[in-house]
């Protein structure tokens, strides 16, 4: 499912310690548009090359 999700890695020692490890991502299956280089409210006062990938999810 598209949104904010979190990957959880549990490791468990023999003794019975546990470590923790959390990591957020966003699933985003398409159709969606990226355009690195650009970010909201940027101020541009030359030429500013940009890469744009557009993807669907089929």
């Amino acid at each position: 499912m598209d949104g904010p999700h979190e990957l959880r890695v549990v490791a468990r020692s023999s003794n019975g310690q546990e470590g923790v490890q959390r990591i957020p991502f966003v699933v985003r299956n398409g159709p969606a548009i990226t355009v690195p280089g650009l970010s909201r409210d940027d101020i541009v006062s030359d030429v500013l090359p940009l890469t744009v990938t557009a993807y669907g999810s089929e």
